[in-house]
């Protein structure tokens, strides 16, 4: 159970909370048996004994609280949303209010209501100005919803506090990119690789920013050092293969061949799989199969995430065989998802703007 359950712990313990002092003795063991089977995982009982408590004493706060976090988990969001506006409409003391509305906002942006999320955020923000999690989640909500502005701004706030917070140096390095700043970005990423070494993600977006800035050279020695780190091992693979074959590069054909018995021998069942696959010219693999197998995907989300990734890769294999017209046309369609934090996405946009650019000039 995540640390929220020990904040609603401090609700009804030591006369803290509003629900202590409401809690007759047989709402206070059911209470804490439900707090405890929470933290231990039996989500089902938990449920039960919170909802035995909140129908004892239907201003428990911190009932609603814990049962909301156990609805969340279980990815019961309209019941978890519920709880929580249950639990804030009760709540008087402002920096607890504002715990809550900063878990409500977390709520809203797990389900990508990231306007709601938002303003939960800024209302915890606005009860407690010191509460940098809230402020990250709100630049992070910015940032997903396609406001890199408002997110750069919100992480500079957190680093005049703290000017080597790891989180908000990545993030506002993956906000510039969405800008096109990669310069910036690559500057942010490296700041972070000197103070985290290991910090792999940093290592994958600068690899992808050194691309997009057209340091194609740079760009593949970046993309080889994560695939001896284990970083996205196949794409990784996918951006060489690309790289290489861009820049006609002498052991293009050989990595190919080496590509192509790894692709074979890997196990089936990764999505990227029939990209590697179509990129490759292996099996026969079409357009129409990348397509299918994208719209495969569990939920709507991950359908336009993998709709991002296939129309910018059915692209790029355009853009090898000298069709502009298709290849524009799926860049357009890999931007339409609005997927703005994928890599693809940002790439999208710098290819599309070449392609334009050329066709003006009659290139």
């Amino acid at each position: 159970m995540s640390s929220e359950v020990v904040i609603a712990r401090a609700y009804s313990d030591d006369r803290k909370g509003v629900a202590d002092s409401l809690l007759i003795a047989d709402e206070k063991a059911l209470y804490d048996r439900g707090l405890k089977a929470a933290e231990e995982g039996k989500d089902s009982e938990a449920i039960d004994l919170l909802t035995k408590v909140i129908s004892l004493n239907s201003r428990n706060v911190a009932a609603y609280v814990v049962r909301a976090q156990v609805f969340q988990k279980l990815s019961q969001n309209q019941e978890a949303l519920k709880d929580y506006d249950a639990a804030i409409k009760l709540m008087n003391d402002s920096k607890e209010l504002g715990l809550l509305y900063g878990m409500r906002g977390d709520l809203y942006k797990a389900s990508r209501r990231f306007p709601e999320a938002i303003a939960d955020f800024t209302k915890a923000i606005e009860k407690n100005p010191d509460d940098r999690q809230a402020l990250f989640l709100r630049g992070n909500s910015q940032y997903l919803a396609g406001r890199p502005d408002d997110a750069i701004s919100d992480f500079l706030l957190i680093l005049k506090k703290k000017s080597d917070d790891i989180e908000a140096l990545y993030e506002m390095g993956n906000a510039h990119a969405n800008k096109h700043e990669f310069a910036e970005a690559i500057r942010l990423f490296d700041k972070v690789s000197g103070l985290e070494p290991t910090h792999t993600l940093a290592m994958y977006s600068r690899a992808q920013a050194y691309y997009c800035l057209g340091a194609y050279e740079k760009a593949l020695e970046e993309f080889q050092k994560c695939i001896k780190a284990g970083i996205y091992d196949e794409y990784c693979r996918i951006w060489t293969l690309i790289i290489m074959k861009q820049i006609k590069s002498d052991g293009y054909d050989r990595y190919a061949e080496e590509f192509k018995t790894y692709v074979s021998a890997a196990k089936t069942g990764e999505w990227i799989r029939i990209v590697s696959r179509y990129l490759l010219d292996l099996d026969a693999a079409s357009e129409a199969d990348v397509l299918t197998e994208a719209r495969k995907a569990k939920s709507a989300r991950e359908t336009d995430e993998r709709l991002c990734e296939a129309y910018f890769f059915l692209a790029v294999k355009n853009l090898q065989n000298g069709d502009k017209q298709s290849a524009a046309a799926f860049l357009q369609k890999s931007l339409d998802t609005n997927v703005y934090e994928f890599y693809e996405y940002v790439t999208a946009g710098v290819l599309l703007k070449s392609i334009r650019v050329a066709d003006k000039q009659g290139i």
